[in-house]
């Protein structure tokens, strides 16, 4: 029995030391885990303290390229819109006046001519038809130019800058300057063969005149 006592006495406190120990254990480990948590909920929070952040820094940067996009395309509308308006100043540019004159002097020139081709009765069929030819193409180059002319002056047909519109009236210019020497040119020639035809002739009526006289 005094054994018995003994080895109960032993369990008793072999128990309760190991509850002691179990119960130690376990409060420590309450502790760890509740240290463990409030460090999660810590670093929780921060994370969602910088996700905040970065979210409005995004959204602040979507907002910020947004409006230079926005920006950018009114920019490129009103650059491209210019490109299609014209400028007044163009349009009142010396040289369109000058073209639209010469094209006018050009137009009278030929028209006269052909009327006195005809008139003068001196010319063959060929010669007349050759000239009026000539008269003609003239004519339609001289309108090609017009009509590029127009296309440079008239807003929503070219992209153009103003710089480049100038710089294209002048080339157009020059063209119906060109134009313009080249009907002279032809006019004038044109011109001494009529008269060279009609002085024959009236050398011819002459010499039959005379001819006809000695005769007599």
């Amino acid at each position: 029995m005094k054994k018995l006592g003994i080895l109960i006495g032993f369990f008793s406190v072999f128990t309760a030391t190991a509850y002691s120990q179990n119960v130690k254990e376990w409060l420590q480990q309450k502790k760890t885990q509740k240290e463990y948590l409030l460090k999660q909920i810590a670093a929780l929070q921060v994370y969602i303290k910088f996700l905040k952040k970065g979210y409005s820094i995004a959204k602040d940067g979507l907002t910020f390229i947004g409006d230079i996009k926005d920006k950018e395309v009114s920019l490129h509308k009103n650059y491209f819109q210019s490109l299609d308006d014209v400028n007044p100043a163009v349009q009142n540019y010396g040289k369109v006046s000058a073209i639209l004159q010469l094209h006018v002097v050009i137009k009278e020139t030929c028209k006269k001519d052909n009327k006195e081709i005809k008139s003068s009765q001196v010319l063959t069929a060929d010669e007349i038809s050759y000239i009026q030819r000539v008269y003609e193409r003239l004519l339609s180059e001289c309108q090609q130019t017009i009509d590029n002319l127009s296309a440079l002056t008239t807003s929503n047909i070219l992209s153009m800058n103003d710089a480049n519109r100038l710089k294209r009236i002048d080339e157009l210019y020059i063209q119906m300057q060109d134009h313009y020497t080249f009907l002279k040119h032809f006019h004038s020639e044109t011109m001494v063969l009529v008269t060279s035809r009609i002085r024959s002739q009236k050398d011819i009526q002459t010499s039959h005149t005379l001819n006809g006289a000695s005769t007599q």
